[in-house]
């Protein structure tokens, strides 16, 4: 067992817990709007879907959503503003409020006004959202509830998903035909956040609803991982993974591990000398690695390189305003690739500068370094607050890349962004306990051994 802070005595004198009930109850309503947010991402307009006819529907339902999200949730910040420490949590968030308020004012000058309106909502209501989990967590247990709550709604997306590649071929689920949730760089990075969200909570914290979560979602996560293809997504969650759980493993079990790989690999040798074998699988995999794209295209980061300078060019255009949130050119449409359209440009800080220019990225750089740096430092001060960041650093890791060569928290509302602002949250939320906590939340030993359970 284990104690972390919380910020005030559990129990009153008549032995309620009402701190904890209190705490409780505020942090049920950020972990439902969470789970609206993750439901309603997804849309029908691909050609050829028997219910395309329902996109304007689907879509007008996701902005009374967000637009309900973001009014509920800066109603409970105003009031949990009177609690301690409220004040100090929101004020880490005043640079992304700023940069909220900018996207908004941007539709002034978007030439795609609707888009640049509902695009600042729902970013308005992850920032919402956000706040909210800090001012409302204030342990470990609102933690897990936060986290069991969300990794169970992602596990149904993923089987969701399997089905429905396979029942309603005409939804294109996890293919680039596919739309909004369905796409495949979307399904991707779902399975890939579900995945080592459960694996990060079961090796760092042993709760149990991860321990028995963890198989299907590590089992429907691959499979979605493959049948999207994205070589990113399937990287990234492969290599943290890996490092992730190398770290938690005993000394001994892993010199096994090492030793079972040098016997693996001389057996390989010794049947099959010539590597015939090996050139075999490797050709297959180097096929399905590349998608049939050639040696020049794969060393332009299939393409990226081109969309880079086109947007890099747009951006040149309006350095200090940008063309408007979530719009990269000044009419609307870019061409890239042989198409027109209004494309994200695949690298965070090239999409922030293009849409919101110099102010509004300086803005979102400070918005999410100040929250981070200030929770970092916090929780690098006790045994608990280490061991929660070490949980966050391989969402870190992954976010990065994923910002930096593909989608972001800047691009359509999808479950990784939800899931990224929700980890902000709690990041600050916890950071700011002060006295033991005293609930029964059950920790594992820092390291695996040999027989123990995963």
């Amino acid at each position: 067992m284990s104690t972390i802070a919380t910020p005030y005595p559990q129990t009153s004198a008549d032995g309620i817990d009402r701190v904890g009930v209190a705490s409780a109850s505020a942090v049920m309503l950020p972990i439902i709007c969470a789970l609206f947010l993750l439901s309603f991402t997804f849309s029908f307009d691909a050609d050829g879907s028997p219910l395309a006819g329902l996109d304007p529907y689907v879509s007008f339902a996701k902005l009374l959503t967000r637009c309900g999200v973001l009014a509920l949730l800066t109603g409970q910040c105003l009031i949990l503003l009177l609690r301690p420490t409220g004040l100090q949590r929101l004020s880490l968030f005043i640079p992304l409020i700023g940069f909220v308020l900018f996207a908004l004012l941007s539709t002034a000058w978007s030439p795609l006004k609707q888009t640049t309106l509902f695009q600042a909502i729902s970013t308005a209501s992850l920032v919402a959202l956000s706040a909210s989990f800090a001012l409302s967590c204030r342990n470990l247990k609102d933690a897990s509830s936060v986290l069991a709550s969300v990794s169970f709604l992602l596990c149904g997306l993923l089987a969701a998903f399997i089905v429905l590649r396979f029942a309603v071929p005409s939804f294109a689920v996890a293919t680039r035909a596919g739309t909004g949730l369905f796409h495949a760089t979307n399904t991707a990075a779902t399975a890939a956040i579900a995945i080592l969200l459960v694996l990060s909570c079961r090796m760092n914290f042993g709760w149990g609803w991860s321990r028995w979560l963890l198989p299907p979602v590590t089992v429907l996560g691959i499979a979605v991982l493959i049948l999207s293809v994205n070589r990113l997504s399937l990287g990234l969650t492969a290599a943290i993974g890996i490092i992730l759980i190398c770290a938690k493993l005993d000394r001994i079990l892993l010199s096994f591990v090492v030793l079972a790989t040098v016997v693996a690999g001389a057996v390989l040798l010794a049947v099959d000398p010539g590597f015939e074998l090996l050139r075999a699988v490797g050709g297959d995999l180097f096929q399905f690695a590349s998608r049939d794209q050639g040696i020049n295209e794969l060393s332009e980061f299939s393409g990226r390189e081109e969309m880079w300078e086109v947007v890099w060019a747009s951006y040149l255009q309006s350095p200090i305003i940008g063309h408007g949130y979530f719009v990269t050119s000044a009419d609307g449409v870019l061409e890239v690739w042989y198409q027109e359209g209004n494309f994200t440009a695949h690298n965070l800080l090239l999409q922030a500068l293009a849409s919101v220019g110099l102010i509004g990225t300086g803005l979102f750089v400070a918005g999410v370094l100040l929250p981070m740096s200030v929770a970092g430092w916090k929780l690098c001060e006790t045994p608990s607050g280490r061991t929660l960041l070490m949980a966050l650093l391989p969402f870190g890791a992954w976010y990065l890349g994923w910002g930096l060569l593909n989608e972001s928290v800047l691009g359509p509302l999808q479950p990784e962004s939800v899931v990224f602002f929700a980890l902000l949250g709690i990041a600050v939320g916890l950071a700011f306990q002060r006295v033991p906590y005293s609930h029964n939340v059950q920790r594992p030993a820092a390291r695996i051994q040999i027989g123990g359970q995963l």
